[in-house]
C-alpha cells in the first residue's frame, strides 16, 4: 500500500470513528429525552443520570473536537 493510500484510509477510518461517537452521543440524549418525557423516573435518580449523561456526552465531544482539529492540520 502506498503512502498516499495509507492516509487516505487513516482518515476516512478517523472520520468514520468520529461518526460513530456522534452517534453514541445521540443515542444516550435520546434515551434521556425519552425518560424525561415520560417522568419514568423520581426526581433524584433525574439529577444524578443528568450529571452521568452529560459528562460522557461532553467527554465525548470533546474528543471529536480534538480528532477533527488533529486531522485538519495535518
Amino acid at each position: 500500500m502506498s503512502e498516499a493510500s495509507k492516509k487516505k484510509y487513516n482518515l476516512i477510518k478517523a472520520k468514520m470513528m468520529r461518526f460513530q461517537q456522534f452517534r453514541k452521543i445521540l443515542f444516550i440524549l435520546k434515551i434521556l429525552m425519552n425518560l424525561l418525557k415520560k417522568n419514568l423516573l423520581p426526581i433524584i435518580l433525574k439529577t444524578i443520570i443528568l450529571k452521568i449523561l452529560c459528562k460522557e456526552s461532553l467527554f465525548l465531544l470533546k474528543r471529536c473536537v480534538s480528532t477533527t482539529f488533529k486531522l485538519q492540520a495535518s
